[in-house]
């Protein structure tokens, strides 16, 4: 398993509340946000998916996970750097 913290490093942690992600070029905005800002874990509030999964997409891993009934909404992004 890959680390995504290290004692030794700084990790740039975020938090954003896209509203949505239904429309057209979100999740490339959130790409590239977590690109422009080095990030290497992202917080997503109200994504509005349901059920849960995981996906990469530019080198970036999305996790999410959701009610099915689009109440409550969250995700999380893991980028993995190559040493």
């Amino acid at each position: 398993m890959h680390r995504i913290f290290s004692a030794k490093k700084i990790t740039r942690v975020g938090t954003w509340n896209v509203r949505t992600l239904y429309q057209c070029g979100s999740m490339s905005q959130v790409l590239k946000g977590i690109t422009n800002y080095s990030l290497r874990v992202l917080h997503i509030s109200e994504m509005r998916w349901t059920g849960q999964g995981q996906f990469c997409s530019e080198g970036i891993t999305i996790l999410y996970s959701g009610k099915e009934t689009q109440q409550t909404w969250s995700g999380d992004t893991a980028q993995q750097r190559s040493s």
